[in-house]
């Protein structure tokens, strides 16, 4: 059910793990000390071109490879000054 809700959501996109994209997990993973998680995402958006990474886990802001957008990031720009 959960491949089924995220194949009909528009303008998302599931992609393959290929073995280029595993090896760059693994650097990945050694460089930064990433979940294995992680560094396949990671590694699989650097593959097809990405330039953003959305997560939630601060750590992975110490990835240089692309811009690390983290969830708080977006709810701290939104928020009105009333909200707090």
């Amino acid at each position: 059910r959960y491949r089924e809700y995220l194949m009909g959501t528009p303008g998302l996109r599931l992609l393959p793990l290929e073995a280029t994209s595993a090896e760059r997990a693994a650097e990945l993973r050694a460089t930064y000390a990433l979940r294995l998680p992680d560094a396949f995402q990671i590694a699989i958006c650097l593959g097809a071109g990405a330039t953003v990474f959305l997560g939630n886990d601060t750590k992975l802001r110490q990835v240089r490879e692309l811009k690390i957008v983290l969830l708080s990031d977006i709810t701290l720009e939104t928020e009105s000054p009333a909200d707090g």
